[in-house]
């Protein structure tokens, strides 16, 4: 398995490569910003009006150099360690989603677990539900109806590139 700095959930293999297709697909900012959706986000898409960031985040971040800026104690944005351990926790909190709202998601080769990860960090868990015939066609293991439906969608007009990338990894199962 791929190590990272963080501590990603194992049964996830070769997470060098989802981190960085995730970086590749939502950008790693420092600053905080807006995302398409209107929400203020920072670092790798981490939904800070939603999601928040912890008290054990904000702690980690100020004791491990997690922010930069001349005055720590009031830092201008987020380091790229700092970036990184949030990314961390958020593949680690969509997995645990997927693994309670997906059945058999921990059976699937890498590859497609890695586009439902991904997918679903963008939409959140509650618009990623609304994917009832993806799913649907999830349970019956049929990739090329999963995939059709990935692409049949709002989310696969707005993110473009990223849903053929992802719908092309469901059917075919690898990278």
């Amino acid at each position: 398995m791929a190590k990272t700095v963080f501590n990603i959930d194992p049964t996830i293999d070769d997470t060098t490569a989802l981190i960085e297709r995730l970086i590749k697909h939502e950008k790693l900012m420092h600053g905080i910003y807006k995302c398409p959706a209107g929400k203020w986000t920072i670092g790798v898409g981490r939904n800070i009006q939603d999601v928040g960031i912890s008290n054990e985040e904000l702690i980690w971040l100020f004791q491990n150099r997690g922010f930069e800026g001349v005055d720590t104690l009031m830092p201008s944005s987020l380091s790229r360690p700092g970036a990184l351990y949030l990314l961390a926790n958020d593949i680690n909190r969509v997995i645990t989603e997927l693994q309670k709202n997906v059945p058999g998601f921990d059976q699937l080769v890498e590859a497609r677990k890695h586009a439902l990860i991904d997918m679903c960090f963008n939409l959140g868990l509650s618009k990623f539900m609304g994917f009832k015939k993806m799913l649907a066609a999830l349970k019956e293991r049929d990739w090329d109806h999963a995939a059709v439906q990935m692409l049949d969608s709002k989310w696969a007009k707005q993110v473009g590139s990223r849903s053929t990338t992802l719908a092309a990894m469901m059917q075919n199962g690898s990278y």
